[in-house]
């Protein structure tokens, strides 16, 4: 028969056996969160380059291209600067880039379109109050006229 003290050995085996394992899985998952550590540090640099020329391209955009397409409609002669780095202009950020300008275009030239359009709407409206309001009066004018000859 198996004797208490050998059962209870193997219990407290088993029981350590059981708490190393998740252990091994835990120190197995830190170094693996390591690795990846040092794999994003490595890679920042990487990235840091591009997003200097993205954000270099947004302020370029901002403080100097914008304003000069939105003063062009108006005055012709403004010129409207090019793209910071040129190279980029085949890229997703310079197509993004030259959407903007593109909307910023033609924007301002449908709002026109619709405030003319309104405008018109307007005149037209208030022509139509004005002569149904003349042909009032020159109905009245013809029946006042017509009351004094028989008068």
């Amino acid at each position: 028969m198996i004797e208490l003290p050998d059962l209870a050995t193997g219990g407290l085996a088993v029981g350590m056996l059981s708490a190393l394992a998740p252990g091994g899985g835990l120190l197995h998952a830190q170094r693996q969160q390591a690795c990846q550590r040092a794999e994003i540090a490595a890679l920042r640099p990487q990235l840091d380059g591009p997003v200097k020329v993205f954000m270099g391209e947004v302020e370029h955009l901002a403080a100097r291209r914008v304003p000069a397409a939105a003063r062009q409609p108006a005055h012709p002669h403004v010129t409207v600067p090019g793209p910071l780095r040129p190279h980029t202009a085949r890229t997703p950020l310079g197509l993004a880039r030259e959407h903007v300008l593109a909307g910023l275009r033609t924007e301002p030239a449908a709002q026109r379109t619709r405030i003319d359009a309104a405008a018109q709407a307007g005149m037209r409206g208030a022509a139509r109050g004005i002569q149904a309001a003349l042909y009032r009066l020159q109905a009245a004018s013809a029946s006042r006229s017509t009351t004094r000859a028989w008068a």
